[in-house]
Parts: C-alpha cells; structure tokens; sequence
C-alpha cells in the first residue's frame, strides 16, 4: 500500500473512532440520567462503567464529566461532529467550562474556533488564563 493511502486510511480510522468515542459518551450520559447504573447495585454511572467495562476509574469518572458536559456545550459538540476538534481538545474545553461555567458559556464560540485553530498545547495556555 503506498505511503499515502496508510495516511489517508490512518485518518479515516482516527475521525472513525472520534465519532464513535462521542457517541460512546452519549449513551454513558443517557445510562446515568436513566440511572441504569443503579440495577447491578453500581452507586454512580462512573462506578458502573470502571466496574463492568474495566475502565481505570479516573478515566471513567473524566469520561463521564466529558459526557455529561457536552450535553450542554452545542457548539463545542457540533464543532467535534463536524471534525473540527478533536477529543483532546474537547477535554480541555470540559475542563474550562467546569472551571468557570459563565465564562464558558459567554466565550463557547471563540475558545472552539481557537481550539480549530492551535495546537492541544497551544488551547492548553489559553484556557489556563
């Protein structure tokens, strides 16, 4: 196979699986607003999903921040649709808008173009300050 079509196959895999890591989300976010979580005896959606699915538990408590956040940030979640971000990006925008939600709120659209733009270090600096 030539050299560019390894490329253009790695990146139809990796925007693939950024889809599917949001729909993923989706579903764990509508698991714990059913509380399904709650019929294996699991007292929180993170619990369930570190316990049955074997995810390591930071990650399955940050997967369900990530989750239950971009149920309410429509841009950042149509910009991640679209392809215009990518998933550590998002992370860092979840973790600006849980820092200061207002702000969030009042600068979604600029921090999403920003993220379009730069690199994950580079949003990182932007949205420390």
């Amino acid at each position: 196979m030539p050299d560019a079509r390894v490329e253009e196959d790695f990146g139809e895999l990796h925007r693939a699986i950024e889809r599917l890591e949001l729909q993923r989300l989706r579903r764990l976010a509508e698991i714990e607003r059913r509380r399904l979580h709650e019929r294996d005896g699991h007292l929180s959606a993170a619990g369930w999903l570190a316990a049955v699915h074997r995810v390591p538990w930071g990650r399955a408590r940050a997967d369900l921040q990530t989750a239950r956040s971009l149920a309410s940030m429509t841009v950042t979640r149509r910009a991640l649709i679209d392809g215009e971000l990518s998933f550590g990006a998002v992370r860092l925008l979840v973790e600006a808008r849980r820092a200061e939600p207002q702000a969030f709120a009042r600068a979604e659209k600029e921090l999403v173009r920003a993220a379009s733009l730069h690199s994950t270090s580079e949003l990182q600096k932007v949205v420390t300050f």
